[in-house]
């Protein structure tokens, strides 16, 4: 029997990509199928998965430093793609990949490929080296990285099954089916917490950013300063991108968006611009008819204040700030 050490990439802090499908959830979904079935086979299995990196570095480095503390013959590790940008489908599947370090892990890593597009039906993207990979570049054993489909493509998202997948990938490592001998496991129940969160239920938190659903990406975050506070108890936690739920209602959140533990002191007292009654569409004139510094230098601390990023005075951004202005919720 062989050993392997296995793990789903990026952390639950520092997440991966995310549209259709998300990174983080999925890869652990598999993973842990992966690991299950080679342990019935008889193998020794590793799980190596780092859910506490609060930075790419970080977490690159957790999941180095677990691999390199066994003795294996193989690491992989496991992803979802990015890049296609087909959130309607195009009839044309993104497809799976692998890569290694060099030539060495191309057997396998192959047949890992032609596995999961068999499996899934989706296109088989082949076998690739990049030496620039930390993983591939810094794990003692052999290491393949497996890439399962697109985050973003609706033809992969329509034929996208984690068991599937991860019989598949334990297929291509050894050559043997799991479903010949080993038992399908029980489907979970919906919102059957699945991984180890950093949070639990009844923990009352401060957070930065929030979002109106649970499933709802990066790009959809709304700042806490938006919000008619910026704390809340976690009532429920549900596998998803935003996993806890907050005072039954108020809002979703996920690991990266929360900043501690709230005490009645911890959030300092937030200062706001009066509210502005003119009828000016513009946030530059609207400040200064109110006798405050209108520059584009003043409006780009006053946008960071008020979470937005990267402010360059473009009509969304000056659109945002004159709405909070207008509604009295523009932070000094």
């Amino acid at each position: 029997m062989a050993a392997y050490n296995i793990h789903a990439g990026h952390s639950l802090i520092c997440r991966g990509a995310s549209a259709l499908l998300d990174e983080v959830v999925e890869n652990r979904k598999v993973t842990s199928k992966v690991i299950e079935y080679l342990r019935a086979m008889g193998h020794t299995v590793y799980d190596c998965t780092d859910d506490v990196g609060k930075t790419q570095d970080e977490n690159l480095s957790n999941i180095v430093k677990k691999c390199n503390a066994h003795a294996v013959d193989l690491d992989v590790s496991i992803h979802l793609n990015s890049g296609r940008n087909d959130p309607t489908g195009d009839n044309s599947t993104g497809g799976t990949e692998a890569y290694g370090y060099d030539s060495g892990a191309e057997n396998i890593g192959s047949d890992i490929c032609a596995e999961i597009a068999s499996a899934l039906g989706i296109r088989n993207r082949g076998f690739k080296t990049n030496s620039g990979y930390y993983v591939l570049r810094n794990t003692k054993a052999k290491a393949v990285l497996v890439e399962c489909c697109f985050v973003d493509d609706k033809d992969d998202f329509n034929y996208w099954d984690p068991d599937k997948c991860a019989r598949a990938i334990v297929n291509g490592m050894t050559g043997q089916n799991p479903s010949a001998g080993t038992p399908t496991p029980a489907p979970p129940e919906s919102n059957t917490v699945q991984r180890t969160y950093a949070h639990k239920v009844g923990e009352h938190v401060t957070f930065s950013t929030c979002y109106r659903s649970s499933t709802d990406p990066i790009s959809k975050a709304i700042p806490a300063t938006s919000m008619s506070r910026n704390h809340g108890t976690i009532t429920k936690i549900v596998d998803a991108h935003n996993p806890y739920l907050l005072d039954n209602g108020l809002c979703w959140v996920n690991d990266g968006d929360i900043r501690g533990p709230y005490t009645a002191t911890a959030a300092p007292t937030v200062s706001y611009y009066p509210t502005y009654t003119g009828t000016s569409v513009s946030i530059a004139a609207a400040l200064n008819s109110m006798g405050l510094d209108g520059s584009f230098a003043n409006r780009e601390k006053i946008a960071v204040r008020n979470g937005i990023s990267g402010y360059r005075g473009t009509a969304e951004q000056n659109g945002k700030l004159l709405t909070l202005l207008k509604q009295g919720k523009l932070v000094r």
